[in-house]
């Protein structure tokens, strides 16, 4: 975790840009995940982390977050395209709806109601 001290988070904190540290086949890799003001929190770079040594460690999955990041941006995409191809297959369907309005008698205040 850095502090920048020209960015502000709030009106009183500097804001935190959050990395992760870990080892891949024994070199040293760091890698930032992001800044405060932006939603990240240690609990969030402290996940990614985790997950990223757990990856390495079975040989499985995106081993870094930059691939993370990419293969959740290529999941984004792929979901629009279908959504997009079910739309254009799905023939049209128009339902109709009634709205039935209920009209109450008006009353003010300091008034009687009339019977």
């Amino acid at each position: 975790m850095s502090r920048a001290p020209f960015r502000k988070h709030g009106a009183v904190n500097k804001d935190r840009y959050y990395t992760i540290r870990y080892k891949v086949d024994g070199k040293d890799r760091e890698e930032g995940v992001g800044w405060a003001s932006e939603g990240k929190t240690p609990e969030k770079a402290y996940d990614i982390l985790r997950l990223n040594k757990d990856n390495i460690r079975n040989g499985t999955g995106p081993q870094s977050y930059e691939a993370l990041r990419a293969e959740n941006r290529g999941s984004d995409i792929r979901k629009k395209e279908q959504e997009e191809e079910e739309e254009k297959s799905e023939p049209p369907c128009y339902v109709g709806y009634l709205h039935v309005v209920v009209l109450r008698p008006m009353v003010l205040p300091n008034t009687r109601r009339m019977q």
